[in-house]
């Protein structure tokens, strides 16, 4: 039977903790969201489109948390900020095994295949509100590196595989088409 007693319910909420990022490290995971943005114009007027992901920790002291980010994958004036998101998006496909030449229609061969990620903490940047006094942003993670779970495993145990993924063999870009 459940138990419907409101009184437990005040009481968790009451013990829940501020949202905190998880600590700098290696992880795990699932991606559970990759959201293709439509290009947008920012407030110095560069066009620039991004996607936005997150991640669901599989295992350890923070299973089950989410990890979000969001990745610029192209930029009308910094190639460096386009550069690191089309990495970033190219070693998502190789380590979910996904096909390099899907359309946007098929990014959800992205999600829901166990990867390793390494996740930085970056301090929140610091902004005048409204009212002219200074805030800050809380911190937030961010997600530096995509892996296939087998290369860190056989890494780990010393058994590293030279053996190139399908796509590599097959001379494949593995950049999907849409980020052309």
């Amino acid at each position: 039977m459940w138990n419907l007693n409101t009184t437990d319910v005040a009481e968790q909420e009451q013990e829940r903790k501020p949202w905190q990022p998880v600590p700098k490290g290696t992880y795990k995971v699932i991606f559970n969201k990759f959201e293709i943005e439509e290009p947008r114009v920012s407030a110095k007027g560069a066009t620039y489109r991004g996607v936005k992901v997150s991640a669901q920790i599989l295992e350890g002291d923070h299973a089950q948390m989410i990890v979000s980010d969001y990745v610029i994958v192209e930029h009308s004036t910094s190639e460096i900020a386009q550069n690191i998101g089309q990495q970033f998006v190219k070693k998502l496909v190789i380590a979910t095994s996904a096909d390099p030449n899907m359309d946007e229609s098929k990014v959800g061969q992205l999600l829901n295949v166990p990867v390793m990620i390494r996740v930085d903490v970056e301090s929140g940047r610091e902004y005048t509100d409204a009212q002219g006094e200074t805030q800050k942003y809380p911190d937030r993670n961010r997600i530096r590196d995509v892996k296939p779970i087998d290369s860190l495993e056989d890494l780990l145990s010393g058994n590293a595989s030279s053996k190139p993924k399908p796509a590599a063999e097959a001379g494949a870009k593995s950049a999907p088409s849409w980020m052309d």
